[in-house]
């Protein structure tokens, strides 16, 4: 074992369209449209209104968009996700630019990787790649994932949030913003998406953050990475980010489509917490880790992947990073990317500012 540290479009565009037009004798009133067909089934739904005497039949296109319920109130939210026990899923937007904005994006990129060049590239870009507009990603994100049919039945599943990134709420009698609320600091100010527990009223993060994905150098999450957050096992805020970065590599590894089991998840959050307590990478007694997961399963074949961040990274960043770690590393990667009939991943931040990051597998 090892550690380490998208106007003109051509015909091919319609062919998974149904055309329908509809004009008056003289052919001057009526609509023409494209329907998309395998929407028609799912969220673009084609509506008939009834027509008066005379009148030209017109058909009407409901968008997604236009369909998921999206609520504008933190305090009605939660409320409403704690009473159907469903998680709330929140989407932190900005409707423009701002200094302060630019400056934090900057900075969290200049962290990243500034002269070295050595922060992972999120969403497969350079790493030197500058910010573009935050304000477009989020435009981008709402013309792309939030109005895809799929995305938008992976939604259903969510009580809908949709907050400016400067929303505040009432706290001790006092109006104050809402990402002073420390389980919101891993946006680091910033848009994106975060989703809150309470489906598991019996676990510890009930009621907590469990995701946070902030659009990083103003790059929003793609169609595959929202759907890939939406479809995340249950686990804590740490646990769900690094598992979140190994699904969403490009290499598709496939070490969390195994049973997230919590005797295995507990030993990777012990052995997480153990190198970030002493800030020292490694793979310190594996040995009594491995027997006491072994007798707890009745099974044994454990193996062990460690890797750590750069300090002051994001905890995004931080999992990210470590998953490339591996990827540098034959052993490391040979152990990621298989499937295994059990796993666990958990991540903790040390005292240094380094995150600490174990990945243990059960075949």
């Amino acid at each position: 074992m090892e550690s380490l540290s998208r106007k003109d479009a051509d015909p091919a565009t319609y062919a998974g369209f149904s055309h329908c037009s509809r004009f008056d004798e003289q052919g001057k009133s009526g609509v023409e449209c494209f329907v998309d067909k395998k929407s028609l089934g799912n969220r673009l739904l084609t509506r008939m209104l009834s027509f008066l005497a005379g009148a030209p039949l017109l058909f009407v296109l409901t968008s997604v968009a236009d369909e998921v319920d999206w609520k504008t109130d933190y305090q009605q939210a939660t409320l409403s996700a704690k009473q159907s026990s469903t998680n709330l899923l929140i989407y932190f937007y900005a409707e423009a630019d701002s200094p302060k904005l630019l400056n934090l994006s900057e900075e969290r990129f200049v962290q990243s990787g500034g002269q070295e060049v050595r922060q992972v590239a999120y969403n497969n870009l350079p790493s030197m790649q500058k910010p573009l507009s935050i304000a477009a990603a989020c435009r981008e994100f709402e013309a792309g994932p939030l109005a895809d049919a799929e995305v938008a039945e992976k939604l259903d599943d969510f009580v809908l949030l949709k907050l400016p990134i400067d929303a505040t709420i009432m706290k001790d009698g006092k109006e104050r913003p809402l990402f002073e609320e420390s389980m919101f600091a891993e946006m680091l100010h910033l848009p994106g998406v975060a989703i809150l527990d309470f489906k598991h009223a019996d676990k510890p993060y009930y009621q907590d953050i469990v995701s946070a994905i902030p659009f990083l150098r103003a790059k929003p999450m793609t169609k595959e990475q929202t759907l890939t957050l939406l479809d995340l096992p249950a686990g804590t805020l740490t646990q769900r980010t690094l598992i979140y970065a190994v699904r969403t590599h490009p290499e598709r590894p496939l070490s969390t489509m195994g049973t997230m089991h919590p005797v295995v998840v507990e030993g990777a959050t012990e052995h997480s917490k153990y190198q970030a307590k002493t800030g020292v990478l490694g793979h310190q007694n594996f040995s009594s880790r491995a027997d006491r997961i072994a007798q707890a399963l009745g099974v044994g074949g454990l193996s062990e992947v460690c890797a750590q961040s750069w300090s002051d990274e994001g905890l995004l960043e931080g999992a990210i990073g470590c998953v490339r770690a591996w990827r540098t590393s034959p052993g490391h990667w040979k152990a990621v990317r298989a499937q295994h009939h059990y796993y666990g991943y958990d991540m903790v931040r040390g005292r240094n500012n380094v995150w600490y990051a174990t990945g243990l597998f059960v075949q």
